[in-house]
């Protein structure tokens, strides 16, 4: 019998341990997590990514100046990757990471939150990720060749320069239309794409149940500010594209010298979007060839935006069959059109404003060119 007992104790004794080891194991790999470590790459890790992946939430990797020839992958790690000094340019324009054509050059595609941090590199030679799926160029096509955000990631995106990358949809950065990241005082230049040289922001492989992104009751969605988009280009949305049920937020950044074979040479807006343009500098961007419409934003198709305290200048639509909307287009479509400076835009049709096929705008307290105004109310676009 005392053999028996001696046994049962043993046995409760081992079941006890086992559930203090239970409990105690997570709080302790939590604690753990609170003191966050800084990884060095290349003196400690010889890559970005082996850095990452060795990263628990709440660290920190520092990248030395040089160029790293890698793709990252966040894989929902909410870690800091970043160069030793994202405010000094010549840092950040000597901490390179190259994507080889390979892909993305940086995918966040595994639900991030805002404690992912993307800071301080120039980021090149992406080629986008090739999805087999259908969507609005077909059955196939290649997504975001500098950076990729996926839907429901929320990252943040800052200081870094953003180049020399090539897509089918979003030759720069490609953002689904229920991700949420912020991309803050970032350069985005000299990217091609079919669709959004610079950014695209739309629901191209959007489930026709996918549910928009909410916190607390507020909704919540991509948001580009304080960045400068020159220089990409692309056959529609040559600086950005949102399309497609996409909404995001384009505050107080420079739209330059973007270029779209069709239409949006600064800014393409189609397809039940409603984003919200707000202070931002439009300037010297074109679209068309044969045909062109909206130099400096073309709203296309059912879209809402609002537009408020944009200076949208020197911007043309051309084309050698017709063009329309200079400055801005508008096609069977009614933005709101606020308090902006629309001047010194040119086309064939309405220079500053065109305004197209039960074209609805409302339009309040805006600076306007007089020859343009004459233009488009002659053309029937006002009531």
């Amino acid at each position: 019998m005392d053999a028996i007992m001696a046994l049962v104790g043993t046995g409760l004794l081992v079941l006890l341990t086992a559930i203090l080891v239970v409990r105690w194991w997570p709080r302790r790999r939590r604690r753990k997590h609170l003191s966050t470590r800084t990884l060095h790459v290349p003196a400690q890790f010889p890559s970005i990514q082996s850095a990452m992946n060795e990263a628990s939430p709440g660290d920190v990797v520092m990248v030395a100046p040089g160029v790293y020839r890698e793709n990252l992958d966040f894989r929902g790690k909410g870690i800091t990757v970043t160069s030793r000094d994202p405010l000094d340019q010549a840092v950040v324009a000597t901490t390179i990471i190259e994507g080889d054509q390979k892909g993305p050059v940086v995918t966040f595609n595994g639900y991030e939150e805002p404690d992912s941090v993307l800071s301080g590199f120039t980021i090149t030679n992406g080629s986008g990720e090739l999805l087999v799926s259908l969507n609005v160029l077909g059955s196939s096509a290649r997504v975001g060749g500098g950076i990729r955000i996926g839907s429901e990631s929320g990252p943040i995106i800052r200081n870094n320069v953003i180049t020399g990358n090539l897509a089918d949809l979003g030759g720069g950065v490609y953002a689904c239309s229920t991700s949420f990241p912020v991309l803050e005082d970032n350069s985005i230049s000299h990217n091609h794409a079919l669709l959004g040289g610079g950014v695209r922001v739309a629901g191209d492989f959007r489930e026709p149940d996918a549910e928009d992104t909410y916190v607390h009751g507020q909704r919540i969605t991509f948001t580009l500010k304080r960045c400068t988009i020159s220089n990409n280009r692309a056959s529609i949305g040559g600086g950005i594209s949102i399309d497609r049920l996409a909404s995001p937020g384009i505050v107080h950044s420079i739209i330059r010298d973007n270029a779209a074979t069709w239409d949006g040479g600064g800014i393409a807006i189609w397809d039940r979007s409603s984003p919200e343009i707000i202070g931002n500098y439009i300037h010297r961007n074109r679209a068309g060839s044969t045909y062109g419409y909206g130099g400096g934003i073309s709203v296309i198709n059912t879209c809402k935006p609002t537009m408020v305290a944009n200076t949208i200048e020197d911007n043309e639509a051309i084309g050698s069959a017709e063009s329309g909307g200079g400055g801005i287009c508008v096609y069977r479509s009614s933005p709101c059109i606020s308090n902006n400076v629309i001047r010194g835009n040119r086309s064939q049709k309405g220079p500053d404003l065109y305004l197209w096929s039960s074209a609805a705008p409302v339009l309040n307290g805006n600076q306007l060119h007089e020859d343009a105004t004459a233009q488009r109310l002659a053309a029937g676009g006002l009531k």
